[in-house]
């Protein structure tokens, strides 16, 4: 590996990337961007100087480890921040620019990454590509038929328009919607494949209704290629089985079947396979922890969230309740066309190597036919399988998939599964009807089950034996369960709002975490667990001693009759809050993290000296000053004070407090607090702060500030700058990452201007409409959910990439133009008027991207993406 390489996977050339001449920091987009010049500078240089046998030239399998690194370090480092998507985003947008870079890296670096590498970056982001996933391809913007069978080396080696298109086709799917050409010529054909077979071997997930998918004019080498690494999603069964007879049916009778694989196919088959041509041979063990995500994760979401969720599914699963109908042979496939006597074009079979499907189950029958379908297509591994019931059902049986999720609900009748058997699936979402009495079937190789009961009701699952065995559970609002003996075995275990009564089957579990779970009985000896995470949330019932002697991460939340915690000696994480009845924190000789809602005294202070490295510490209930006063004397650990009231702790900060929440009851100088990294600031109503409040924090790492109404404040040199709620006007400028809420009911906030800011994202703004005087040097501008008038946009002019999602435009007279669906509207003389489609009111900005919007009287704008 050479020194350039080694330097970037150390991380030894961070400070020339991600700072300037003028040492402002930058954001991570710029910071890719520098990556990839950098790189390229050295491997120019490298030709201009001649071979160095000390200095190699980068081989692509050096700039394969590089492009992996980055898309590890952004997918840490994006962990928890509130722009996450846009840094994703920066990072798979630093990929693709890598790729472009030079001829032997287009064609190369797509198939040295490990397969499927961009489909968990992918699935992470907000806007949900794998739930709208890919439609159309490079065929919507290239003439393939000007190419004749002499140009399929021109062809192949023809990077330009894949460089102007590619950016648009890796985010977005393409505006204009075409069908795939069906007589394309060799040539084009040729490198329109060895393109879309390297965004699928990246982890793209493709419609079944691709255009591209259903060209005649398919090579066999395609067909074999894409068998190895091609993701299909389908929306209804009805989808998958007109799939089967174009691609699979059609393609066999024509060939006599030669090219059909009856062998079955697991997920991590899929995941581990390699092509054997055109496909460098890597390490499969890297592909497949790459590509299948955490079988482990956690959704933390509240009940509000999980139920929206749900509805949401439910709405998706009744759009498809007209051709979710059980199909078959003779009703799917299509009857021969008799306008002409001309032979069909010579087909080949295509075979996905991961599918995605929604259905709606109305019956056994219905699931039958699937499980037929698949098998049609050699048991192809599954990636998410999302099923709504609607009916009860003898038995479900799923095997060889990612991810199931299954909802059994109705509006009258039970939706009962009599037996359920999961095999070789990583995870599994049940959310069983309130009929449902008890899980039986098999669930073997399943790493992990979630179990989610109805919202209301004191019915439901009472027999999870069948889950034995299964390394990780979630159980949550199960009321008439008792007994969690059958998970005894697990690794981990949840539980909320289960009627769990006695806990010592548990004891041997390595993490458990209980919530609400008030039918708890704890034996006069208190609550012994044996689990190196212990989570014990909302628990009354839990009195006397929670016991856990080999617990490192231990969190003890709203239990106010539990009077002694013991834990290890050297705990990472210590989490204690609203335990009136606690006589003392648990003993230990050294702790990672440790939080606590009580002020602290000089006693508690001085039992911590060198034995805590972060502290956090409420004082909501005030303290604050001789909290400050006392940890002042704890030089070598980081603070965190929050919840804090007391406007006296603005005299003196010592310097080991570094992160800060605050409440503002009255305007105030705010110099005391620029050594802090992170400050939250929340204000009393009718706060009005100006430029000289906050002339002194230009030290601070991340400020966020709420309710504020801000007087011509400008911010300048900040990394990260979050405003919610806030009225007045503004400037921001250096920058790095620039979030804005505003909520309906606030009065309007004006941003004057915005300078050297890397990304920046308006979010809310609904009443009234966002309002950005001016802008220079914005790499990104994000507006999401808001209201935009069409003729306060020229402030945008100054933005490198404009993201437009989920807004509505309203014209210069409070409305806007639509003919009920039609995408020709009327343009009024003086302009003032928006025609749906039309993006002449927005400035011509670099790269334009709109998706989800509508015009002020609800039609649909479409989805456009632009680049210039």
């Amino acid at each position: 590996m050479s020194a350039v390489a080694a330097a970037v996977l150390s991380g030894r050339l961070r400070t020339p990337i991600i700072t300037t001449n003028n040492h402002q920091p930058q954001s991570s987009t710029f910071k890719h961007q520098h990556i990839s010049r950098l790189l390229v500078m050295d491997r120019e240089s490298a030709h201009e100087l001649g071979p160095d046998p000390e200095e190699p030239v980068l081989s692509v399998h050096e700039w394969a480890l590089i492009a992996q690194h980055v898309l590890t370090l952004e997918a840490v480092g994006s962990q928890g921040d509130s722009t996450a998507p846009d840094h994703v985003r920066a990072c798979l947008r630093a990929c693709f620019n890598l790729m472009l870079t030079c001829r032997h890296l287009y064609h190369a670096l797509p198939f040295m990454m490990p397969k499927w590498c961009l489909a968990e970056p992918l699935r992470r982001l907000k806007w949900r590509i794998f739930e709208s996933n890919a439609m159309h391809w490079l065929d919507a913007a290239v003439d393939v038929g000007c190419h004749s069978d002499q140009d399929r080396g021109a062809c192949a080696h023809t990077p330009a328009t894949d460089a102007r298109t590619a950016e648009s086709a890796t985010t977005r799917r393409t505006a204009t919607s075409t069908t795939a050409t069906t007589d394309m010529s060799a040539g084009g054909c040729c490198w329109l494949e060895e393109r879309f077979l390297a965004h699928a071997w990246l982890g793209w997930t493709w419609s079944c209704d691709c255009p591209f998918l259903k060209a005649k004019a398919r090579s066999p080498a395609f067909c074999a290629r894409f068998a190895v690494c091609g993701r299909v999603r389908f929306d209804a069964l009805v989808h998958m089985a007109e799939w089967i007879n174009c691609n699979v049916r059609d393609s066999a009778i024509q060939q006599g079947g030669d090219d059909a694989d009856g062998g079955e196919r697991s997920y991590g088959d899929s995941v581990g396979a390699r092509d054997d041509f055109a496909v460098p041979d890597t390490n499969d063990a890297s592909d497949a922890s790459t590509a299948t995500p955490e079988a482990t994760g956690r959704n933390n979401t509240t009940q509000e969230e999980e139920k929206e969720e749900i509805e949401a599914a439910k709405q998706e699963g009744e759009g498809k309740e007209e051709v979710d109908e059980a199909p078959s042979a003779s009703s799917t496939r299509q009857a021969p066309s008799t306008g002409s006597t001309a032979p069909p074009p010579k087909q080949r079979q295509l075979f996905p190597a991961l599918i995605t499907l929604k259905a709606n189950i109305k019956d056994q029958a219905t699931l039958d036919a699937f499980a037929r379908l698949r098998s049609e297509l050699n048991n192809v591994a599954i990636d998410q399988l999302r099923l709504f019931v609607t009916s009860s059902l003898e038995e479900v049986d799923i095997a060889n998939a990612r991810f199931v999720f299954l909802l059994c609900e109705h509006a009258s009748a039970p939706v009962v599964v009599a037996r359920a058997s999961f095999r070789n699936v990583a995870r599994v979402a049940w959310y069983p009807d309130r009929a449902q009495r008890s899980i039986t079937g098999l669930f073997s190789g399943v790493g992990a089950v979630e179990l989610h009961g109805a919202f209301e009701g004191s019915f439901g699952v009472s027999d999870v034996s069948a889950l034995a065995g299964v390394p990780d559970v979630q159980l949550t609002r199960l009321p008439s369960l008792h007994d969690v003996s059958p998970l005894c075995g697990a690794d981990k275990v949840h539980l909320h709002a289960v009627g769990v009564r006695d806990m010592s089957p548990l004891e041997n579990v390595a993490h458990v975490t209980i919530s609400s779970c008030n039918q708890l009985q704890i034996p006069e000896r208190g609550l012994k667990l044996g689990a190196a995470t212990v989570h014990v949330l909302n628990l009354p019932s839990l009195r006397g001693a929670l016991l856990c002697p080999r617990a490192d991460d231990v969190s003890v939340v709203s239990c106010p009759r539990v009077s002694l915690i013991r834990c290890s000696a050297r705990p990472r994480r210590l989490c204690i809050c609203a335990c009136p009845s606690l006589e003392c924190i648990p003993s230990f000789e050294h702790v990672d993290e440790l939080t606590l809602d009580a002020p602290a005294d000089r006693d508690l202070v001085a039992s911590l000296r060198c034995r805590v490295d972060n502290l956090t510490i409420s004082t909501h209930r005030g303290g604050a000053v001789a909290t400050l006063r006392h940890v002042a004397a704890l030089p070598a650990t980081s603070v965190h004070l929050s919840d804090c009231i007391d406007m006296d702790v603005m005299q003196a900060i010592p310097p080991c407090v570094k992160h800060m929440s605050v409440r503002l009851p009255r305007p105030l100088a705010l110099e005391s607090l620029r050594g802090l990294r992170t400050l939250d600031i929340t204000c009393d109503q009718e706060v009005v702060l100006s430029s000289s409040h906050v002339e002194g924090l230009r030290r601070v790492h991340t400020l966020t500030m709420r309710g504020a109404h801000l007087n011509g404040v400008a911010f300048h040199c900040f990394k990260h700058l979050k405003l919610g709620n806030c009225s007045g006007s503004l400037s921001v400028s250096n920058v790095d990452t620039f979030l804005c809420e505003h909520q309906q009911q606030h009065a309007p906030l004006s941003v004057l201007s915005m300078a050297r800011v890397g990304q920046a994202q308006f979010r809310a703004m609904s009443t009234p409409p966002i309002d950005v005087g001016e802008t220079h040097h914005v790499h990104l501008l994000s507006i999401v959910r808001a209201v935009v008038a069409t003729d306060r946009c020229a402030g945008f002019a100054g933005a490198h990439r404009l993201h437009l999602r989920n807004c509505k435009f309203r014209s210069a007279d409070g409305g806007g133009d639509g003919d009920g669906g039609s995408h020709a509207a009327r343009a009024g003389d003086d302009g003032a008027h928006v025609v749906c489609g039309d993006v002449s009111f927005l400035p011509p900005v670099p790269i334009l991207s709109i998706k989800g919007c509508q015009l002020w009287d609800g039609t649909i704008w479409p989805s456009i993406t632009r680049i210039r």
